[in-house]
């Protein structure tokens, strides 16, 4: 958390009144939404603080010593009680990120180990250790929070495939922190990709269309020699000679629309 910052002699007007066309000002707005939770029942915090007695101290009624006593709100900093059961006061307040307040509401939970007290997310980050594996492990019953924190966190694998718009797959395989990605018209190239697996490539050189009265054309295009093209009503025999189960002399129907 961040200590209240020393701040110039300014006018408090402009800060109170913001930018001209850009509204009231940012620590403005923190001072205002902090009186509206601590007295309007018709706020939707208002249970959370007003409700449980928590309200401001005398001297933050007015703006200016509020401005006064805590300064300017760094970026990305937001206004937070060390002791979340007592009031906002200059004693009781300080300057604190999103993962700080976090880490400060009532409802989390208190773990302790190697003679330490702090939350569970808190302990994840200092061993670096997944928060949701963490809390699988405790409710799994797999060990006490020290012995998980001792033998370390297993490989975190999460994957997923998803159906693109284009009708395309997508398979997105992610291994300790780093991300494989594979995107393809063909699902079985991609559940080949997720099985860390070579997917079957299909022979540039053979291609089979369907003409528009209803026959199929099969193509087949080698080095060094003329394109061989047949077509049938029968996709059966066109699928054979493409897998060459059928001798490429032996004439195929050619038929005409």
């Amino acid at each position: 958390m961040t200590n209240q910052q020393t701040f110039c002699t300014c006018d408090y007007r402009r800060y109170k009144r913001g930018f001209p066309g850009s509204g009231p000002s940012r620590v403005y707005r923190i001072w205002s939404n902090m009186k509206q939770r601590c007295t309007n029942p018709n706020c939707e915090h208002y249970n959370n603080y007003g409700g449980r007695g928590i309200m401001y101290c005398e001297r933050w009624e007015t703006f200016d010593n509020f401005f006064e006593d805590m300064g300017h709100p760094p970026s990305g900093l937001t206004l937070e009680r060390c002791d979340t059961n007592l009031g906002y006061n200059p004693s009781n307040c300080v300057w604190a990120t999103r993962k700080e307040q976090s880490n400060n509401r009532r409802s989390n939970r208190i773990m302790t180990a190697f003679g330490k007290s702090q939350t569970l997310a808190q302990w994840a980050d200092e061993y670096n250790y997944p928060y949701y594996q963490l809390l699988a492990g405790l409710r799994r019953n797999e060990g006490s929070l020290e012995e998980l924190l001792t033998i370390g966190s297993k490989p975190f694998i999460t994957d997923n495939l998803y159906r693109l718009r284009n009708g395309k797959y997508r398979y997105v395989k992610r291994r300790d922190g780093k991300e494989d990605r594979r995107e393809s018209r063909s699902l079985r190239d991609v559940i080949a990709f997720a099985m860390d697996k070579d997917a079957p490539k299909p022979d540039p050189s053979v291609c089979i269309y369907r003409r528009p009265n209803g026959a199929y054309e099969f193509t087949r295009r080698s080095e060094g020699l003329p394109t061989e093209k047949r077509a049938s009503k029968s996709l059966r025999r066109v699928i054979a000679m493409a897998m060459k189960k059928q001798p490429l002399d032996e004439p195929l129907d050619d038929p005409t629309d």
